[in-house]
């Protein structure tokens, strides 16, 4: 409604260098979350305390799209970009250790769910998200018991990610995220669990889709 005001008000040459100007400030917020995501991370570097830790974690962020707008590759977002720094980046914020769990996990089931699975970045989040969830140790259960938090199709969107992989892995069924602990405490957390390895395990929820995985 409000577009439709501007575009009565300045006709349609208005109406385009209004969305131009809004897209120039827009650029403009991207570019400065870069650079103090670029200076926080400088700093974590240079002096691992807690106050550098926070906020590290504060720019880092917050959601998948955000994510990936960042560190995915796109030429076009020129200097916005973080391609080139993505695994300084994600390793640095999975070792940090002075934001408390239930906050850390918050943001890394955020994340998530908001993620697709693909190459370079996606690929390496994926990787810590693994190396947690296979770990036979209570950090592991921190983290499900976040994600039991969500909506159902919240839940579903963070077990899909999980269970995706760009190429097929046969491993004899083997692979297993704590499925007794969801059971146990998270009966219907569990069903999401098990629909998302049935439905997206095996490359399904790859985000490029080759012609041959359409019907004709």
């Amino acid at each position: 409604m409000w577009c439709t005001y501007k575009y009565k008000m300045c006709g349609k040459g208005g109406f385009v260098l209004l969305m131009l100007l809004l897209c120039m400030e827009l650029n403009a917020q991207e570019a400065c979350s870069t650079q103090m995501l670029k200076a926080s991370c400088e700093s974590v570097a240079e002096s691992n305390g807690q106050e550098s830790q926070k906020r590290f974690f504060a720019a880092f962020p917050s959601t998948g799209e955000d994510f990936d707008v960042l560190f995915g590759y796109h030429p076009c977002v020129g200097d916005s970009s973080l391609y080139d720094s993505y695994v300084e980046m994600i390793d640095d914020f999975w070792a940090l250790r002075a934001i408390p769990d239930s906050v850390f996990y918050d943001k890394v089931v955020a994340i998530t769910c908001g993620l697709r699975y693909e190459a370079d970045a996606q690929s390496q989040w994926h990787g810590h998200l693994l190396d947690i969830l296979t770990r036979r140790d209570r950090e592991a259960e921190r983290l499900i018991d976040r994600v039991a938090l969500l909506k159902r199709g919240h839940q579903m969107q963070f077990w899909s990610f999980v269970w995706s992989a760009i190429v097929d892995v046969d491993d004899g069924g083997k692979r297993d995220f704590h499925r007794a602990y969801i059971v146990g405490h998270y009966p219907r957390m569990a069903e999401i669990y098990d629909m998302a390895h049935q439905l997206f395990y095996d490359g399904i929820n790859f985000s490029s889709i080759s012609p041959r995985d359409c019907p004709n």
